[in-house]
């Protein structure tokens, strides 16, 4: 997907960088503090850049700060070590190489505030990693995001979101400002039951969200747009998507064959060879998967009890 709006910039990371970055989110995320707090000096030994040594080196205080309270059993270090991390990452960019790291500072300063009150619970703890994530590749996220443990139960859905036109949409990160729309050539998140929530990890208002809620903010139907950018929702559940959805990325490469963004790390979705279906996702009236919806049919469903 592309936005008509400044975006974030985004720090590119060469891959042995990249490679200790994500290695050591995964120690991390699977309570091996100090291992990851080598990992990620792994990395900023590799780097010049001022912005991945400044992340990482808040990545790698953290991780020592709670090595400090879980197996240290030092409190008191742990805090000052959690607060120098912190500082750190306050100055770094919200995302990372698919590193919420604007989630993970609010979490990691909720810990601090528990911990300094003598309430933390290690299960409280974030993770780096909660899911898979990359700026503009937002059917990509959607996909994964629909097949996780998180969602099980839940009849997940992906609704793929466009318009005759660009379609207007509030409460983006792309966004210049707060009070600002983006206009994206499509979008794509995934709708949840028991209760109705809308998961969009490019929204501002939060992961998730109540459906209601979501919609009202993000399209502002009270606005009453030209139809032209009126939004047009394909509803897919996720098993449907599954077995239909396939997308080699070249909807993302300029006519040399490089990407107009960078690419996930992880494998593109389908087989090798197959062709892109995401094309025909955003068609109109393409019976490929799923059901076709307007905002206020979709208003309509997420009022269901």
């Amino acid at each position: 997907m592309t936005a008509r709006a400044s975006v974030y910039p985004r720090t590119r990371v060469p891959d042995p960088v990249r490679d200790a970055l994500l290695r050591g989110a995964e120690l991390h995320d699977a309570g091996a503090h100090f291992a990851a707090h080598e990992a990620w000096e792994r990395g900023w030994q590799r780097t010049a850049d001022p912005t991945l040594r400044r992340v990482l080196q808040g990545l790698i205080q953290i991780a020592a700060g709670y090595h400090k309270l879980l197996v240290q059993r030092r409190p008191l270090p742990a805090a000052r070590l959690l607060a120098r991390g912190l500082d750190k990452l306050d100055a770094g960019p919200p995302t990372l190489d698919g590193l919420d790291l604007a989630t993970y500072r609010a979490a990691t300063r909720a810990c601090l505030a528990a911990l300094e009150r003598g309430e933390l619970d290690p299960a409280a703890i974030p993770r780096l990693m909660p899911f898979l994530y990359q700026p503009y590749y937002c059917e990509e996220n959607a996909y994964h995001l629909a097949r996780h443990p998180a969602l099980a139960g839940r009849d997940p859905a992906v609704i793929f979101i466009r318009a005759a036109a660009e379609c207007v949409m509030w409460h983006q990160r792309a966004a210049r400002a707060a009070h600002e729309p983006v206009l994206w050539d499509y979008h794509v998140v995934v709708l949840a039951r028991r209760p109705w929530e809308i998961w969009d990890l490019d929204s501002t208002l939060g992961c998730p969200v109540p459906a209601l809620v979501y919609l009202q903010r993000s399209f502002r139907p009270e606005l009453r747009l030209r139809p032209r950018h009126a939004p047009r929702l394909r509803v897919v559940p996720a098993a449907e998507l599954a077995a239909t959805f396939a997308s080699d990325r070249s909807h993302m490469r300029t006519p040399d064959g490089s990407f107009t963004q960078p690419p996930p790390a992880w494998p593109p979705i389908g087989p090798p060879g197959v062709a892109s279906s995401l094309e025909r996702y955003l068609a109109y009236g393409d019976p490929i998967a799923g059901e076709e919806l307007d905002l206020a049919g979709l208003l309509a469903r997420v009022r269901e009890p």
